[in-house]
C-alpha cells in the first residue's frame, strides 16, 4: 500500500495558511518527481527503440530516435524512413496487401503496398539508387540496359517503436516506485 501523507490542519487562519504552504511544497515535491519519471522513461525508451531497430542501414533511422519530455508528457519520435521499418513494405515480407502486420498499421492508414506507385504489392521491384552498394544494371523487355538501379522486396515489419512502447508500459510501475517511493 502506498504511504499516505498525512497534514494537520489548526483550524485558524494562522493553521489553515500554514497547512496551504505544506500542500503547496508537497504539490511542488510530487511535480518534480513527476517530471523525473517522465525524463527517465524518455531516456529508457530512446535506448530501448535504438537498441530494437533491426534493419540498419545508413543509421539515419537510428541517429533520428529521441526521447524528450515536453511540460508534463514524454515523446519518443523516429525520423527519416523510420515509417517503413515500423509498418513495413510489400507482400513479400509482410503478406496480405488488404492489411497490416502491424497491430495499429490499418488504423493508421499503413496498409501494405498501398504507398507511392504501389509497388510494394508486387513481390519485388527496382528503385532508382545512385549508391554503388546496391546499384544494379536493370534488362528491360525490349532489351535497353539501365544502370542506377536497386532491387528490393520490400521490408519485414520491425515495429521497433510498438515494441518500445509495450517495454515502457511494462517497466512503468517499477519506475514509478523507485521515483516516489524516495
Amino acid at each position: 500500500m502506498a504511504k499516505k501523507t498525512v497534514i494537520k490542519v489548526v483550524l485558524s487562519e494562522a493553521g489553515i495558511d500554514a497547512a496551504i504552504k505544506e500542500v503547496k511544497a508537497y504539490k511542488r515535491k510530487m511535480y518534480g518527481k513527476m517530471q523525473r519519471l517522465i525524463t527517465a522513461m524518455c531516456k529508457e525508451g530512446e535506448a530501448y527503440a535504438i537498441a530494437h531497430v533491426t534493419h540498419i542501414d545508413t543509421g539515419e533511422t537510428v541517429g533520428s530516435i529521441h526521447g524528450y519530455r515536453k511540460g508534463n508528457s514524454g515523446v519518443i519520435v523516429a525520423g527519416g524512413q523510420a515509417i517503413w521499418l515500423e509498418f513495413g513494405t510489400g507482400v513479400y515480407w509482410n503478406g496480405n496487401p488488404n492489411g497490416s502486420p502491424h497491430p495499429d498499421g490499418e488504423r493508421l492508414g499503413f496498409r501494405i503496398g498501398e504507398y507511392g506507385e504501389q509497388h510494394g504489392l508486387n513481390q519485388g521491384w527496382f528503385y532508382p539508387t545512385d549508391d554503388p552498394r546496391y546499384e544494379i544494371v536493370r534488362h528491360t523487355q525490349n532489351g535497353d540496359v539501365h544502370t542506377g538501379y536497386g532491387y528490393t522486396h520490400g521490408i519485414k515489419a520491425d515495429m521497433f517503436m510498438l515494441k518500445t512502447e509495450l517495454e515502457l508500459k511494462r517497466q512503468f510501475p517499477e519506475m514509478a516506485r523507485k521515483t516516489f517511493g524516495k
